[in-house]
């Protein structure tokens, strides 16, 4: 496994987890692998100097299937963007 990359970490362990299951849909894998829902925000904030300045939040929301939605709050990377985000979810 990648070590730095959360997605490619947790899709191999859906493949891993389908592979000993028997499941070899494709389309099932790939709906265990993906989000059902993200939320994007922009939230301004007035700093200290006096300047608004804009943060960007997510919230990503995996799979429910064994029940509610799961908690927490991850520290955005700013080089990941969403896309990091939807990924460590997964993780």
């Amino acid at each position: 496994m990648v070590k730095n990359d959360p997605f490619a970490n947790a899709t191999k362990q859906v493949n891993d987890a389908c592979d000993v299951l028997g499941i070899k849909d494709k389309g099932i894998r790939e709906y265990l692998a993906m989000p059902n829902k993200v939320l994007r925000v922009k939230i301004p904030v007035k700093m200290d100097n006096g300047k608004i300045r804009i943060f960007t939040g997510f919230r990503s929301q995996h799979n429910n299937d064994r029940g509610p939605y799961k908690g927490g709050i991850r520290y955005f990377n700013p080089d990941g963007g969403v896309e990091y985000m939807e990924r460590e979810v997964m993780a």
